[in-house]
């Protein structure tokens, strides 16, 4: 867990400064660049493969399989009756592991993963129709859960 939030704090370490100060569109633009490298970058330094999946990707690249989308799909409905989520660990016979662990939507998220036109800007919509043809991470509300971090052994 503690790796998955220390990645979550670099992302959001420069994530958040940049849509403060400059915006959504900037920040969908720091995204669509530098997200995937920081997250490589805290896998080097933290010593786990770490990465971002979701059952709703941005990036095809990013979507859920196996375990994570059987946690995503169950995630939604313990959500749904009022229940808190819990990361997994799960151990293989080898001795390697897999930790889950749920990446939830706050107010800032909607800037980019709201509802069109409510909470995400018409100029921003623009862009991601621009880098995200196929993008399925719009329709989001506050406390929703909007994918997993993904932390294994190496």
């Amino acid at each position: 867990k503690d790796l998955a939030m220390k990645t979550k704090g670099i992302l959001g370490s420069n994530l958040i400064p940049t849509l403060s100060k400059y915006g959504a569109d900037s920040a969908l633009g720091f995204c669509h660049i530098q997200a995937m490298s920081l997250t490589d970058s805290a896998s080097g330094l933290l010593g786990a493969k770490i990465y971002r999946v979701s059952d709703k990707p941005r990036n095809p690249a990013n979507r859920a399989e196996g375990k994570a989308i059987e946690y995503l799909s169950q995630a939604h409905a313990v959500l749904a009756s009022g229940g808190e989520l819990r990361p997994e660990l799960h151990v293989a016979d080898d001795g390697s592991w897999q930790g889950l662990y749920p990446i939830m939507t706050q107010a800032m998220c909607l800037n980019c993963h709201g509802i069109a036109e409510q909470d995400v800007l018409r100029s921003t919509m623009a862009l991601l129709d621009v880098h995200y043809p196929d993008d399925e991470a719009l329709g989001y509300d506050v406390d929703e859960v909007r994918g997993l971090f993904v932390v294994e052994s190496l």
